[in-house]
């Protein structure tokens, strides 16, 4: 594969995801590029990435903290009130979800876990019934994360490739880069 963009950024929501995608089958053609990182000069493409960086930075992380670990274990499910709030993509569930099964944990609890303490701009009837289906408190126009909620955060979590930064600040940094699919 041959990296042709770098610095790609964050992949935003639905719309602007779709729209970048047609710009770049309008350049290079579709089913032509793929997305990915690049790692000590090496690209991996986005799908191994997800398992090689993300899903490893998470379950090392759940793996090196028993009492958040437990925490979610202790709840029904987990959930990214960011992606719920916005629409944008919500890796970190299924990764939490994938670590669970991987290690043969069950969720064992009735209320679900937050990951992360977004707070939308402002709260409306549509987001506060969002929130509320989600067992999220509603507090003097805030909504109230439990303290494991931060943790659980991608911007707390150590990433695998270089642990002085969060999984988040990788995912989103210059590693992210676009290549051209080398066809046999």
């Amino acid at each position: 594969m041959h990296i042709v963009e770098r610095n790609l950024g964050r992949a935003g929501n639905k719309e602007k995801r779709e729209e970048q995608q047609n710009t770049w089958n309008s350049k290079y053609g579709k089913h032509n590029w793929v997305t990915g990182y690049e790692v000590a000069g090496k690209f991996i493409p986005y799908k191994r990435a997800i398992s090689k960086i993300y899903d490893a930075s998470y379950f090392k992380f759940l793996d090196d903290n028993p009492d958040v670990r437990q925490a979610v274990i202790a709840a029904c499910g987990v959930f990214n009130p960011h992606a719920l709030f916005t629409g944008n993509m919500d890796i970190q569930a299924k990764t939490i979800e994938r670590y669970m099964k991987s290690r043969g944990f069950e969720f064992q609890g009735k209320d679900w876990l937050p990951i992360g303490t977004f707070r939308p701009h402002r709260i409306t009837l549509h987001t506060l019934s969002k929130a509320t289906k989600k067992g999220l408190k509603i507090s003097n126009g805030y909504i109230k994360y439990p303290e494991v909620s931060k943790k659980l955060s991608p911007f707390n979590v150590p990433c695998i490739v270089d642990e002085a930064q969060s999984v988040e600040y990788f995912w989103q940094s210059d590693a992210k880069c676009l290549a051209i699919v080398k066809r046999k």
